[in-house]
């Protein structure tokens, strides 16, 4: 059985690492959200904080909800620079159809939360 706050801090520690990673605090991120920043502490560990927020918080960080729900990452291998034009066409295609599956999975992912959010609410 999921143990909701422990999941929560799962999340508020994702959202601190990336903060952190930007060179960014959650007085910033307080501020974005228009909240007091000793209430952002309650709210990112709130098992009852909406996809809303969550969609607000992400924007802010520049990731996905999923990037803050499962530290999901989309590996993308750096671009050579002395590559041929058709090389570096391949390759620029081969990253687009990886890309195109993150996202589908990401959207997978996306209506997958947003059905256990509403099950929450439910409750």
């Amino acid at each position: 059985m999921l143990n909701i706050v422990k999941f929560m801090q799962t999340v508020d520690n994702k959202i601190v690492e990336i903060l952190k990673s930007k060179g960014l605090t959650k007085r910033a991120l307080s501020a974005y959200l228009g909240i007091n920043e000793t209430v952002i502490n309650r709210t990112t560990r709130n098992p009852r904080i909406t996809l809303q927020t969550l969609t607000k918080i992400a924007k802010f960080l520049e990731c996905s909800v999923i990037d803050l729900l499962t530290g999901i990452d989309v590996p993308l291998s750096p671009l050579p620079v002395s590559n041929p034009d058709s090389e570096l066409k391949q390759l620029l295609l081969q990253q687009t159809e990886i890309i195109r599956e993150k996202d589908r999975q990401i959207a997978e992912k996306d209506a997958q939360i947003k059905r256990l959010f509403d099950l929450l609410e439910k409750k």
